[in-house]
């Protein structure tokens, strides 16, 4: 398969995963946790790269952690039941980066899941689904 240089009728999608365990202090490294949850370097470069190479020009976003201005009210208390301040992680503050680099009159969602809920639209473009199944661009419907 070669590359296209023409991506005006094809849909674009970012995909990245990745997030911190709210629950480290009770899971034990190498065994029910690892490191490799997180991005490494060579990822945030390659994803980087990608999007790049679109002009930041992408219709759907899938991430299992959202940007950091996605971090409303109702997604923080998990930061707080570990003690951990959210503006601390690295991978929060890249997707964020991603959000104010993406062309906003492309993208048409941004759903993430790590925070287990299918009820959360945090805005017109940006939400999360756990076990809910949406058509592309649509939010969530709720239960």
């Amino acid at each position: 398969m070669g590359y296209r240089s023409d991506f005006s009728d094809t849909v674009r999608a970012f995909v990245m995963g990745g997030a911190p365990s709210i629950d480290m202090a009770w899971r034990i490294e190498g065994v029910s946790w690892w490191p490799q949850k997180m991005p490494s370097d060579d990822e945030y470069a390659n994803a980087t790269a990608n999007l790049e190479r679109v002009g930041w020009s992408v219709d759907y976003v899938f991430t299992h952690e959202v940007p950091r201005n996605g971090m409303c009210d109702a997604l923080l208390w998990d930061w707080e039941i570990e003690g951990r301040d959210p503006d601390t992680t690295e991978l929060d503050g890249f997707l964020q980066y991603v959000d104010e680099r993406l062309d906003s009159d492309r993208l048409k969602m941004w759903y993430a899941g790590h925070y287990h809920t299918d009820q959360l639209i945090i805005d017109e473009s940006h939400c999360v689904l756990y076990q809910e199944v949406v058509p592309l661009g649509c939010e969530p419907l709720g239960r």
